[in-house]
């Protein structure tokens, strides 16, 4: 009897261990796995441990709050279902093969305070619903393949303090609403194809302003003000 007791026991304790995350939390890091090529990652997970022993993954209060995998061999496309990881506060997937468009979904996660991406292949605008992040403080996106412009909407954007999308294919102007930004102290968009002047007053609160190897009638490239 007593080595019955033990066993359930153990059953119910591993059976509330593997169930700290939602299970759209759980299924979304699936998809990833299974979308980027998962059992070919430097570090690979093992699908039947706890999301929280999953390399990577940061599990806070039963949410899945950061996904840590740089330069882990993730090749193809983000899945839609990424948006699913709705307490997400940090997603860095940087020297990477991810490749296709950003999905609209990343504007589900609204918790979202960091989102890096660089060294990938990623194509495309920036999806409109980015624009929504209004917790997001870092979005660095350097050295893809992204084309399109950066929308005015960017003024939404009330908390971002850094702004990295050099060494892409982005043109279009730089939208006076940047200026609107008080956070915002680094701004790099250096090797682009963007066109026009800098907005007035752009350049007064930064740290870091880079915009040069651009088709700016003119551009200032500001080391540090610091």
């Amino acid at each position: 009897m007593r080595q019955t007791i033990l066993l359930f026991l153990s059953i119910l304790i591993s059976a509330t261990t593997l169930a700290q995350v939602s299970s759209s939390e759980r299924q979304a890091l699936i998809d990833l796995y299974e979308a980027t090529q998962g059992e070919f990652w430097t570090q690979s997970w093992n699908l039947e441990e706890d999301v929280a022993q999953w390399h990577g993954v940061t599990v806070k209060e039963d949410k899945v709050v950061a996904l840590h995998l740089g330069m882990n061999n993730l090749k193809g496309e983000l899945p839609t279902s990424i948006g699913q990881l709705k307490h997400l506060e940090s997603l860095e997937l940087f020297f990477n093969k991810i490749s296709g468009e950003l999905p609209e979904s990343i504007g589900d996660l609204a918790q979202l305070k960091k989102l890096v991406l660089n060294g990938n292949f990623i194509s495309g605008a920036l999806p409109q619903s980015l624009y929504t992040l209004n917790q997001l403080e870092e979005l660095m996106i350097t050295s893809n393949q992204l084309s399109g412009t950066i929308n005015p909407a960017i003024a939404q954007l009330k908390a971002l303090k850094k702004l990295h999308l050099f060494d892409n294919a982005i043109g279009g102007v730089l939208p006076k609403e940047l200026t609107q930004l008080k956070e915002l102290k680094e701004l790099i968009l250096a090797n682009n194809r963007i066109v026009g002047t800098i907005p007035f007053g752009l350049a007064d609160s930064m740290h870091q302003l880079q915009l040069d190897g651009n088709l700016m009638d003119s551009y200032e490239a500001v080391a540090s003000n610091e």
